[in-house]
């Protein structure tokens, strides 16, 4: 495992979390950090296209009640409410404690634990401490980790035998100690560099006294070795010492007994790391010593250090975490600043650079506990949530997907939705207080993060607020915000923006002119707006005369549809738009070449034109090249394009008249996508029909009569896209499906989905 020539040899243990985090703290207690939630650009982003694993999933809301996390080498433990605890991650040697050794991507329930306090990880063992001062113990049980007397695993927790009164419970790689009355600390597990501390290198499957310690208030387990905090405000280690990480003022070798830590006084917190050691002492600075290779000492350098040395620029730390090559602190705010290795993004600083210095965690504040287990990290916040970041491929941070993250992301998927739209290849949801985020293809700033990389998870939509609706197109998006202005941003070389330039923008630009807005609509590279009085404006490409002005000249800025008024909904496809009017018939302008604006010619129009047959209309939608509309009875109507079946008559055949969709009633929503339609029905259900793989019946094939989505239910809003689409469904979470070569389905991964996935977040 190690090579004393001063070259180590990687294993999981070394990038083990070794912080502990629990609701029944010792002093100076672990801190998280708040963030609002940025995914990781999908060009640094290191994804597999698996998806989420099975198991008894919690649910896919959001994690609440969360009071204490614990980061594992590779899976994710946190304290919830009523004292339970939830795991997510790799589950090989049954670490999540669920019964199974079936990996999760979402947390799923230790099988019988109640009544829990404080919860730490292992590599591939985990412990609670529960009422009375016991302490349960699941996962990987070789070395003895469990304390049941045996060194056989359990996906389930076991009794640690003969333990009673204890206040703190730590996990290491392969061992595990407890804090008990009269500050004396017991040990089990691992052995082989006297990480128990009782004299020998035997490893042991039951309690074991350390031998020496008294006054002992706190306790921290590492790779293999173990420190103590005294009364005093000295620190106690043992175990391995071959960088130095005793911090007894030599490297090499190992100590089965205690070695005080040289030059540190007043510590009120210690941590143990992989290979290094960290202490919190007076006025919230940091001390570390040990292994130094990724800058995980915080002292602005590589070279490692058998004393303690000092963090750099760093003060008011109000606890400390370590794990593997990394350590963090909680800062005032409930903010994070973490340093030392960042190949996976597990300092959440957005990149994945080392810092032998502090980096603040992006987006996070409001933290109330930490934890790191080298390659990914995680928070719990004061409002009960969970934030994860950093290595994700066996679904450690919880987010449903299986995907490394260099900022934080929230535990469970996303939440608080209340509106979602659907682009091309992006995808958008409308959040608390009119803010946005998006995901997917971003090539023409389409997702408005400011920069043009994609997002495989929803990212913020930069400077927009008090949005009431949001629309996707091909490459652009447009938001209506309160004020009834409208705001655009992406592709703009048809003006489809509508700012009077034809220049791009990666973040949201106003609609020059535009006020009294009520409802809005985009196309490929067109974009209208309805506004008072029933009129509508629109802007951008105008090759078959989307625009309605009688023409077919582009325009940068919004114009009016010639001799239209009274409309009340709004609804545009590739290159055509329509509207529906107060009498519940449609007016229809643009390409027409499919029969798209039903007026019962194949034939394109600049004006708007009456859609033949079509009266008792409530919506109106557009797909590529076809239409539907729900009438007041709860059918469908479409017209246009037919190839794909997306008239849904069970033919193929064009109609530039209307042609009803078979079998299908009770509608209360009906969307188009590119190729598509779907509709919603009863319990929040939906059928769709034409071009797979958007149909979401976990077929990739399409069908030209309406087929059901696979376990979709409670939807309140569903929305199309080019070749994927999605629900908005209870919780303000939602479901994606189809199509997922720019990761518009926002699982985080890159497989076309033919049953729905809930986006991750």
């Amino acid at each position: 495992m190690i090579h004393r020539g001063g070259r180590r040899r990687r294993t999981l243990w070394a990038d083990l979390v070794v912080s502990i985090l629990a609701v029944s703290a010792f002093a100076a207690p672990l801190v998280l950090p708040v963030p609002s939630v940025s995914a990781l650009p999908v060009s640094s982003a290191s994804s597999v296209a698996t998806s989420a694993g099975t198991g008894t999933p919690l649910g896919p809301s959001t994690l609440g009640g969360v009071t204490g996390v614990a980061s594992g080498s590779i899976h994710t433990c946190a304290l919830v409410g009523g004292g339970q605890v939830r795991c997510w991650g790799a589950n090989s040697s049954g670490q999540l404690g669920d019964g199974t050794t079936t990996g999760s991507s979402t947390p799923v329930g230790v099988s019988g634990l109640s009544g829990a306090t404080q919860v730490t990880a292992g590599s591939e063992h985990a412990c609670a401490l529960v009422a009375g001062g016991q302490v349960r113990c699941w996962g990987a049980n070789s070395s003895g980790q469990l304390g049941n007397g045996t060194t056989t695993g359990s996906s389930t927790p076991v009794g640690v035998s003969g333990l009673s009164g204890a206040t703190q419970v730590t996990a290491g790689s392969g061992h595990a100690c407890a804090l008990v009355a009269g500050g004396q600390v017991r040990c089990w597990g691992a052995n082989s560099s006297g990480q128990l501390g009782n004299g020998n290198l035997e490893n042991q499957s039951s309690l074991t006294a350390v031998s020496g310690l008294s006054g002992a208030t706190q306790v921290s387990a590492g790779g293999a070795h173990t420190c103590a905090l005294v009364a005093s405000g000295q620190v106690r280690c043992w175990g391995d010492n071959t960088y130095g990480q005793l911090g007894g003022g030599s490297s090499g070798g190992s100590s089965s007994s205690l070695v005080a830590v040289s030059g540190l006084a007043g510590a009120t917190a210690v941590v143990a790391g992989g290979f290094h050691s960290c202490a919190l002492v007076a006025g919230g600075q940091v001390r570390c010593w040990g292994a130094n290779f990724f800058g995980q000492l915080g002292n602005g350098t590589t070279t490692g250090s058998p004393t303690v040395v000092a963090v750099s620029g760093l003060s008011g730390a109000t606890s400390v975490v370590a794990g593997g090559d990394v350590s963090c602190v909680l800062v005032a705010g409930g903010q994070a600043r973490c340093w030392g290795r960042n190949s996976f993004g597990q300092l959440g600083d957005g990149t994945t650079v080392d810092s032998s210095s502090p980096v603040a965690v992006s987006a996070l504040s409001g933290a109330a506990r930490i934890s790191t287990a080298g390659q990914h990290t995680c928070a719990a916040l004061s409002i009960g949530q969970a934030r994860c970041w950093g290595r994700g491929l066996d679904g450690q941070l919880g987010n449903g997907a299986r995907i490394s993250l260099t900022a934080p992301v929230s535990v469970g998927g996303l939440s608080g939705a209340t509106q979602v739209a659907a682009g091309t290849k992006h995808s958008c949801v409308l959040e608390a207080g009119g803010r946005a985020r998006c995901w997917g293809l971003n090539t023409a700033g389409q997702l408005g993060s400011g920069s043009l990389e994609g997002f495989a998870l929803p990212t913020a939509v930069v400077g927009l607020t008090g949005a009431t609706q949001i629309v996707a197109g091909e490459g652009h998006t447009c938001a209506l915000v309160t004020s009834g202005q409208v705001r655009c941003w992406g592709r703009n070389s048809s003006g489809q923006l509508g700012n009077g330039t034809n220049v791009g923008s990666t973040s949201p630009v106003a609609v020059t002119g535009m006020s009294g807005a009520t409802r809005l609509a985009v196309g490929a590279n067109h974009s209208c707006a309805l506004v008072s009085g029933g009129q509508v404006r629109c802007w951008g490409n105008n090759f078959a005369g989307q625009l309605g002005t009688g023409g077919t000249t582009p325009s940068s800025l919004p114009v009016a549809v010639s001799g239209l008024s009274g409309a009340t909904a709004i609804t545009a496809g590739f290159g055509h738009t329509c509207v529906l009017v107060t009498s519940g018939q449609a007016r229809c302008w643009g390409q027409g070449m499919n029969g798209q604006l039903g007026s019962g010619f194949a034939n394109s129009s600049s004006t708007p034109v009456t859609v033949v047959g079509l009266s008792q209309a409530s919506a109106i939608t557009a797909g590529s090249s076809h239409t539907c509309a729900l009438l007041s009875s709860g059918q469908v109507r479409c017209w246009g394009a037919n190839a794909s079946g997306q008239l849904g008559n069970g033919t193929t055949d064009d109609s530039a008249t209307l042609v009803a969709v078979s079998g299908l009633s009770g509608v209360t929503q009906v969307v188009a996508g590119g190729n598509y339609v779907c509709a919603r029905v009863a319990g929040g259900q939906a059928r769709c029909w034409g071009g797979g793989p958007a149909l979401g019946n976990g077929s990739p094939a399409g069908s030209t009569a309406p087929v059901a989505v696979t376990g979709l239910s409670g939807a309140t809003e569903i929305t199309g896209g080019g070749r994927h689409a999605c629900a908005l469904v209870a919780a303000g979470q939602v479901r994606c499906w189809g199509e997922n070569d720019a990761r518009q389905v926002g699982d985080g991964s890159v497989s076309t989905r033919t049953s729905p996935v809930l986006v991750a977040s």
